[in-house]
């Protein structure tokens, strides 16, 4: 396992991995985890995605790449491989800086008592137009889930296969887009967990080998950067162009 800094405020609290670029394990709120962890637990990067994907609140997609593998870039990109320098925190809040190659990351991480509040900002500090798509995939235990989409789209047959409502049926992962929806909410027993972002997408990806729900606001596709860039909707930076992206995971007990 890894070190890990703990932030909390009241009934909620989330561990932080600055090795992982202050990424997101595990979350609890009034003593009751909600956050899906996987069996192989938060430990250093090992070599690949599969290897290291240890779930949690919140793990990052980018900054080169989402998805599949694509122009020469990994699944799901580089960022959770790569450490946070300047790191500083106390008992609420963390902040830090991840490299990747010329795409620089300020992360700003605020726990209140009912929320945790991610603020990204994405410099380019290269000499040349970079693209930069990003993902927030965060993995949730779950009994319910809703969106205010105006339509879900299925990504493949096996998507089309099953609800994007229910766990079911046995088989392999299912991802679906939740065109146009501003967010999510996902029920867990008394739980309630609300998720909003900035960022203009919403994809939902349910594995039930594992029983995991994804909610993974993003500014670019899921099928790598080959496939946005040939679509004409692959995010790029120009150098020194900055961009400001914002996540919230907030919290309540329902009533």
């Amino acid at each position: 396992m890894i070190e890990t800094l703990t932030l909390s405020h009241g009934d909620l609290s989330v561990d932080v991995l600055p090795t992982r670029g202050l990424d997101l394990a595990t979350a609890r709120f009034a003593g009751t985890r909600f956050s899906w962890e996987s069996k192989l637990g938060h430990v250093p990067w090992r070599g690949d995605d599969l290897d290291s994907f240890g779930g949690g609140l919140m793990f990052t997609c980018g900054l080169g790449n989402v998805g599949v593998p694509s122009e020469g870039q990994p699944q799901h990109g580089r960022y959770t491989s790569l450490p946070a320098h300047d790191v500083d925190a106390d008992f609420s809040s963390a902040r830090g800086c991840v490299v990747d190659g010329a795409l620089e990351l300020t992360r700003e991480i605020a726990v209140s008592e009912s929320a945790v509040r991610v603020t990204d900002v994405v410099r380019n500090t290269g000499d040349e137009p970079e693209a930069a798509p990003l993902l927030y995939h965060v993995n949730l235990l779950w009994d319910t889930v809703t969106t205010d989409a105006a339509e879900v789209v299925p990504r493949d047959d096996d998507a089309r296969a099953g609800d994007w409502r229910e766990l079911g049926p046995p088989g392999p992962e299912r991802v679906y887009e939740h065109v146009g929806a501003s967010g999510a909410t996902v029920g867990y027993g008394s739980i309630h967990v609300g998720i909003e972002s900035n960022l203009p997408r919403l994809w939902q990806w349910i594995d039930p080998r594992l029983g995991v729900i994804g909610i993974e606001p993003a500014n670019c596709s899921v099928l790598g950067r080959a496939h946005d860039r040939a679509d004409g909707r692959l995010p790029v930076l120009a150098p020194g162009e900055a961009r400001t992206s914002t996540l919230e995971i907030s919290v309540t007990a329902a009533k």
